[in-house]
Formats: C-alpha cells, sequence, structure tokens
C-alpha cells in the first residue's frame, strides 16, 4: 500500500542529497565473503512543501478559524484578547480589532536542528512542528 502511495506521488518522501557509496562483506550460508555496495543519502524536503501540507492538513481538520473580526462587536474582541492574555485597550477599539485579527491569523513554526551535516555537506538535520494558536 505504501509502495504505491510512494509511485504516485502521494506520500513525498524529498528530493536525495548527498548519496554515498559504502562496500560492506557479507558472509553468504556456504561460509564464503561477498563484497556488497550500498548507497546511502539523505532527503530534504523543501520548506514551502511542509508550510503546503501543514496547511491542508489543518484546513480539513477544522484546526484554522477563519474568524471575520470585522463583525465582532467591542465586547467579544475584548474578551477574546483577554482570554488569549492579550492586554485590551479600553479606549482603541480599531487597535484591539487589528491586533485580534493578527492573532487569528498568525502561524508559529518552531524549528530545531542539530547543527550537524550530512557529508560535510550543509544539509541539516531539521525537526519542525507548527504551534497552534489559542484563538
Amino acid at each position: 500500500m505504501k509502495a504505491m502511495k510512494l509511485a504516485n506521488g502521494e506520500i513525498d518522501i524529498g528530493n536525495l542529497v548527498v548519496p554515498i557509496e559504502y562496500e560492506t562483506m557479507h558472509i553468504r550460508e556456504d561460509g564464503t565473503m561477498e563484497k556488497l555496495k550500498q548507497e546511502v543519502s539523505g532527503r530534504k524536503l523543501s520548506l514551502h512543501d511542509i508550510r503546503k501540507d501543514h496547511l491542508h492538513r489543518m484546513s480539513t481538520l477544522k484546526a484554522l478559524r477563519n474568524i471575520n473580526v470585522e463583525e465582532l462587536t467591542q465586547v467579544e474582541v475584548c474578551k477574546m484578547l483577554s482570554d488569549n492574555g492579550e492586554v485590551v485597550l479600553e479606549d482603541d477599539f480599531i487597535r484591539n480589532k487589528q491586533r485580534l485579527d493578527e492573532l487569528c491569523h498568525t502561524r508559529h513554526m518552531a524549528v530545531w536542528h542539530d547543527h550537524s551535516d550530512i557529508a560535510g555537506n550543509k544539509y541539516y538535520v531539521i525537526i519542525e512542528c507548527f504551534l497552534v494558536g489559542l484563538l
């Protein structure tokens, strides 16, 4: 099943980077030695593709909320801001709406890497995750 999805392109495994060929020794059943060549390489995915895939997954899970800030009342805007630990400007409704709109449409991405490289090339090992907002 997974092989079919890989062949169809449904599962993106990225592009091969820095292929290295290793020679290993293998003992056959009859006790003789055999040299085998193996190729090992890293893979990379573009950040654009990662973001596009994440946006698609979040929209199908209904995790993205499209709040129309223009339709909210001042009380609703102030409540949503204060529920999320934001400072509410009591006398500036327009700036409160702008801040709420900014919070609703901002996506944060946490990225970690260990400063390593693959075979001396500058391809880093990176782990990424998206932080889902409170709104």
